[in-house]
C-alpha cells in the first residue's frame, strides 16, 4: 500500500479552491469535472453540501480570489498538479487557460518544465491505457 502524504487544513482548503479555480478557467463546469470535484472534496474531508454549493456558485462568485495556490511543500503541489491535469482532461479538452494555470503553479513551487511536461505525458498515457484495456469487444462471446 502506498504511503499517504500528510496535508494540513490550510493546504486542503487551497487544494480544493485551486482545483475549483482551474475548472472555472474555461467558463464552464462540466458534469465530469463536477463529479471529480465532489470526490476531491470528500477525500479532503469537506462536507458534501459545502462542496455542492461551492461548485454550483463558483462561476458566479466574484469573491473567490484568483490567487495562485501556494502550498506548504512541493509534494502537495505535485499531487495538486497531477489531479489538476486529470481534472482538466475530464471534459475531453485541455484548455490553454487550464494548462497555463497549472504551469504557473508548477513554476511557483520550483518544479521544472520537464517535470510538468513528463507528468502530462504520463497521465495522458495512463488514461489512454485505461481506454485500451476496457474494450467492449471483451464482452462478446463467439
Amino acid at each position: 500500500m502506498k504511503k499517504k502524504t500528510k496535508i494540513t487544513l490550510p493546504d486542503r482548503s487551497i487544494y480544493f479552491k485551486g482545483l475549483l479555480l482551474l475548472v472555472c478557467n474555461d467558463g464552464t463546469i462540466h458534469e465530469k469535472e463536477r463529479a471529480m470535484m465532489l470526490r476531491v472534496g470528500k477525500l479532503l474531508d469537506f462536507e458534501q453540501r459545502f462542496c455542492e454549493k461551492t461548485i454550483a456558485k463558483a462561476l458566479q462568485n466574484n469573491l473567490i480570489s484568483a490567487e495562485m495556490p501556494k502550498f506548504s511543500n512541493s509534494d502537495v503541489a505535485k499531487y495538486f498538479i497531477r489531479d489538476g491535469i486529470r481534472l482538466a482532461l475530464a471534459d475531453g479538452h485541455f484548455h490553454v487557460k487550464e494548462n497555463d494555470f497549472l504551469k504557473r503553479v508548477a513554476k511557483h513551487h520550483g518544479l521544472e518544465d520537464i517535470w510538468y511536461e513528463q507528468t502530462i505525458q504520463s497521465i495522458t498515457d495512463e488514461m489512454a491505457s485505461s481506454l485500451i484495456s476496457s474494450l467492449e469487444a471483451e464482452n462478446l462471446d463467439y
